[in-house]
């Protein structure tokens, strides 16, 4: 940005850098995962402050930096990028807690005043609710990484409201390496019936191992036993393949023996099957018509039993 000179004289009454470009450097609040509402206060905090540190203005928050007096070349740059931040705060909230903080002259005042109206650090009903929770998340059904993220969030608020500060730095790690335990165990605890063998088997390991490493092991084992086992629609397709590779299957070739004997089952087959849809309307017997009916035409020398027995409708009156 050039200086800014008074228009009588051509004079410079305030020398900004020439490298700032706070008025282009604009910050989108919509890229906040959710606005504060007065129950969202730790996860909104950690983004403002994660989002703001990246933007090189953390410093307008914590008030490390300072408003310089308003003779300094620094100061209507102080109070313009001040003013920015102000007003995305101010964004970043829903309308009814805005309203509240509107007239604070400092990005820092928000901060501070937002910071002691719903920070519950060491809040001992806080810590309860999140113990309860995390007790009662189970996967039923999510997904092995939707399931294990949903802890992790649980996990890193209760840090928060809990954090391992202890004089002896021994101490410290060894709390720490407890509590990981502890959440190894609820993690495997809320597994789905399905991944039970598996979790016998991470609890068997021997030295016991991380978190992470027990995470990483559920899941490899999980992703495995999804490879092995193949979606009905597969088998479906499978057979359908198989079916078609047998009745596209090349012809087996026969001596001529065979082929004379399976093309006389064939032919016996065929005829016996024509037979058997085969009626006679006079007696009402099968595998013959009215026209070879020995009971109404008379039976054949050669018919055992019946030799020269007349037919029915050759006899006399």
């Amino acid at each position: 940005m050039g200086d800014i000179t008074d228009s009588s004289n051509s004079r410079p009454l305030v020398s900004l850098p020439a490298n700032s470009n706070h008025h282009h450097d604009l910050m989108n609040v919509q890229l906040l995962p959710t606005k504060l509402d007065g129950t969202n206060y730790l996860a909104w905090s950690h983004f403002v402050r994660l989002y703001i540190t990246g933007k090189g203005r953390i410093g307008y928050l914590t008030g490390e930096k300072k408003q310089p007096d308003n003779t300094d070349p620094k100061f209507i740059t102080w109070v313009e990028e001040d003013a920015m931040l102000r007003s995305w705060l101010l964004q970043a909230m829903t309308p009814d807690i805005s309203l509240g903080y509107m007239r604070l002259d400092s990005a820092h005042a928000i901060w501070d005043a937002v910071s002691q109206t719903y920070s519950e650090g060491g809040c001992d009903a806080q810590i309860y609710k999140l113990k309860h929770r995390i007790q009662a998340t189970t996967q039923q059904g999510k997904t092995l990484e939707t399931y294990f993220n949903s802890l992790q969030a649980l996990w890193q608020e209760l840090d928060y409201y809990q954090p391992c500060d202890m004089k002896c730095s021994n101490d410290t790690a060894a709390l720490k390496k407890r509590i990981e335990k502890e959440r190894t165990f609820e993690f495997l605890a809320g597994l789905n019936p399905d991944l039970d063998q598996v979790r016998t088997q991470v609890l068997g390991k021997d030295p016991f191992p991380s978190l992470r490493e027990a995470y990483a092991y559920v899941r490899a084992q999980a992703l495995r036993r999804s490879a092995m086992v193949m979606p009905p629609s597969l088998e479906g397709s499978a057979l359908t393949s198989t079916a078609n590779h047998s009745a596209w299957a090349p012809p087996v070739h026969q001596s001529s023996s065979s082929a004379a004997v399976s093309s006389s089952n064939v032919a016996k087959s065929s005829k016996s099957d024509d037979k058997d849809a085969l009626k006679c309307d006079y007696c009402h017997q099968t595998k013959h018509v009215r026209e070879q009916c020995f009971k109404l035409n008379g039976y054949l020398p050669w018919w055992p039993g019946k030799k020269g027995e007349k037919a029915e409708g050759s006899k006399g009156g």
